[in-house]
């Protein structure tokens, strides 16, 4: 069994806890389609429509938090915050963010490489 850190346990519940709001808030909206019924069948959901909806908007200071707990690349990220890799790559790539990609697509910290 491992210890798990404080933060790593705040990181984990904020993941996830937005994972279940996002599949609260698509079964809400889907239900929703339907006027004036009480209660959908589950056949009245569209599976794809709310597979989009779990994906979820990170932030830069997001992405930084987590690498400040240990380095990552792209696709662990995406898994990690059910966001896309398109959505963060383009955040790493504005370098004013201070994420910066390293050897086999490592991704720090510019103030890690800094000293600071």
């Amino acid at each position: 069994m491992s210890t798990l850190t404080p933060q790593e346990v705040i990181t984990w519940l904020r993941t996830n806890g937005h994972k279940l709001l996002d599949a609260a808030d698509a079964v809400e909206a889907a239900f929703a389609q339907r006027e004036g019924a009480a209660f959908a069948p589950p056949e009245a959901i569209d599976a794809s429509q709310c597979r989009t909806r779990f994906r979820r908007t990170v932030t830069p200071e997001l992405i930084r938090e987590r690498l400040r707990e240990g380095h990552s690349r792209v696709p662990q990220l995406a898994k990690e915050f059910g966001a896309s890799e398109e959505m963060i790559r383009s955040i790493v790539a504005n370098s004013d963010n201070g994420i910066v990609v390293k050897d086999r697509g490592w991704l720090y910290l510019r103030e890690d490489l800094n000293g600071g």
